[in-house]
């Protein structure tokens, strides 16, 4: 066969032709180079990150006849035999067509034989999560004692499916991603090596498509020149591969921006009758949604994302009328299309509902802006979704200037009217509470029980400080809650006169007197009401009862 693809045909050779890999290259090197050479290394990552290939340089070097360095010479009879396939010494096995015991089996009983020419037997075991269970506990006695010439490498996309007893007796490399701008830069030089013309945006495109692999950008790189064209441009990328061009994507956030409906729906039909997969599209316009959040948050790494410096400016001002909070919106809404595409649901009306639904939605607005509107202050909002911010303005204008209703009397004002009196002893503390908790128990004998466990300790402005030990974090859990607060300011205002609002909290250093079963309320318990107190207390809490009557144990 004279024609080699490309994925082939520029496989790297030695571990200075590694791409983004340098932390492992450097370690095998430095390996090598003290004769540290481990008996089982387990590479994990991503497919076309080089994990096998690392692992055919590094058998190569152990075996080389005359390295140079750290790096095989590519000359000896046993790297040619490597690179050609036909070496006794390396024996490269498919694990997801070799899963049985008996296969492993096998393997254990040849590897104790030495090696034929060089100086190591070195197993390439690739995707070694697919070996069975039984497999993988033979394994493990020859992979814990070796013979001395003998080396595994295994291979791996699914490092989580490796067992434990497996990785403990591995060192561990985590091959990365390849950056977009290194694979944009190997994909010019080898298009250079094969005098293929190729435009920026083209190799930008193909390096996004082969998603930190560069076996996948060479296999479309190796498909689109198959076409022989004078020059790979974006147009010719698009037409081999049915996706859209970027630019298309952005007329149609600009439809969504200016509320076009009608060109919504008929940029939709003419994509998808023109062959575009479903969620191909949809995928590509969650691309775009993320490059607009990316330079929304960091405006300076547009190159590292293959975007020219046109298109940056393109997306800033597009990106102009979101804001962050907006486009994590319009993000999660795709997230949910995406699946309902996955589970088989009509892509055609879905994909024209959710592009409908993000026309219309509304700019972000945070709880406490919302609250000022609805209070009457003046709102602070983010930046309008829509391309009519006029609009969304409007409808908060018309928020802020409507009548009062029923919903906005009941929110807490934002500054307390009333004047703050002089700070009140501890004698006029404890009589306050007093009356209040005299009130309480007539009107709610549920609550009185609750703070009977707490401790008024002072009135600070317009607040009542009140104390629970360090067991009491559920009633303050409890009487956080506005509703019970507002009861309470009720019956204060009616046992006292006093405005006064509750402040609790957990007083770990507090200590109620045994003696005390009224917690320094001042409310005393009846006789026959005491010595039931603690058990009492605990059923009103988890029942959230109330005590209507009293019955003697013998009349049950």
């Amino acid at each position: 066969m004279s024609y080699f693809v490309f994925s082939r045909k520029y496989r790297p050779q030695r571990f200075g032709d590694v791409l983004a890999q340098k932390h492992i290259t450097e370690t095998l090197t430095k390996a090598i180079e003290f004769d540290r050479v481990s008996q089982a290394y387990l590479f994990c990552g991503v497919r076309g990150t080089g994990k096998t290939s690392v692992a055919r340089i590094l058998a190569k070097r152990l075996n080389c006849a005359a390295p140079q360095g750290v790096e095989p010479c590519d000359q000896c009879d046993s790297c040619v035999g490597i690179i050609k396939g036909r070496s006794l010494d390396i024996l490269e096995i498919d694990a997801a067509s070799h899963t049985s015991v008996d296969d492993i089996r096998e393997l254990r009983e040849a590897i104790k034989y030495a090696p034929v020419g060089g100086k190591h037997k070195v197993y390439i075991i690739d995707e070694v999560h697919r070996l069975s269970g039984s497999a993988f506990d033979a394994l493990l006695k020859t992979l814990e004692e070796p013979p001395a010439h003998a080396v595994f490498i295994f291979a791996t996309t699914e490092v989580h499916k490796v067992p434990q007893t497996i990785l403990s007796r591995c060192q561990r490399y985590d091959f990365k991603r390849i950056p977009e701008s290194e694979l944009r830069s190997a994909l010019r030089g080898i298009a250079e090596k094969e005098n293929l013309k190729i435009t920026d945006d083209a190799l930008a495109e193909l390096a996004k498509r082969g998603d930190g692999s560069l076996r996948d950008s060479l296999s479309i790189l190796d498909q689109v020149a198959s076409w022989q064209h004078d020059v790979i441009d974006i147009k010719l990328l698009t037409d081999a591969l049915g996706i859209l061009p970027r630019s298309e994507y952005r007329a149609l956030i600009g439809l969504i921006r200016s509320q076009d409906g009608a060109g919504i729906i008929d940029k939709i039909d003419s994509v998808l009758k023109a062959g575009v997969g479903s969620a191909e599209f949809i995928r590509g316009f969650q691309e775009e949604i993320r490059l607009m959040l990316v330079l929304k948050a960091a405006p300076d790494v547009a190159g590292d994302y293959g975007i020219t410096s046109e298109e940056a400016t393109e997306y800033k001002a597009i990106g102009e009328g979101y804001s962050l909070n907006d486009l994590l919106r319009i993000q999660n809404l795709l997230v949910a299309l995406e699946q309902k595409l996955r589970d088989g649901f009509d892509p055609v009306i879905n994909i024209e509902l959710a592009f409908l639904k993000l026309m219309q939605m509304e700019s972000s607005i945070s709880i406490e802006a919302a609250l000022r509107s609805l209070a009457g202050g003046a709102p602070q909002t983010t930046q309008t979704t829509s391309a009519q911010p006029a609009e969304s303005k409007k409808k908060l204008e018309l928020t802020r200037s409507a009548p009062e209703t029923a919903a906005n009397k009941t929110l807490p004002p934002t500054s307390d009217p009333s004047p703050v009196p002089a700070p009140a002893t501890t004698a006029e503390v404890q009589e306050i509470w007093q009356k209040f908790m005299q009130a309480l128990k007539l009107q709610h004998r549920n609550l009185q029980i609750k703070l009977s466990m707490g401790q008024a300790r002072s009135i600070e402005g317009n607040k009542l400080v009140v104390a629970f030990d360090r067991l009491g974090e559920v009633h303050v859990r409890y009487f956080q809650d506005r509703a019970q607060q507002q009861t309470l300011e009720g019956i204060m205002r009616e046992a006292t006169g006093r405005e006064l609002r509750f402040s609790f909290f957990v007083d770990a250093q507090w200590t109620p007197k045994p003696e005390s079963n009224a917690g320094n309320s001042g409310v005393l318990l009846a006789e026959g009401e005491r010595d039931d107190h603690p058990l009492v207390a605990k059923a009103v809490e988890i029942f959230d009862a109330e005590i209507v009557s009293r019955r003697e144990l013998k009349e049950r």
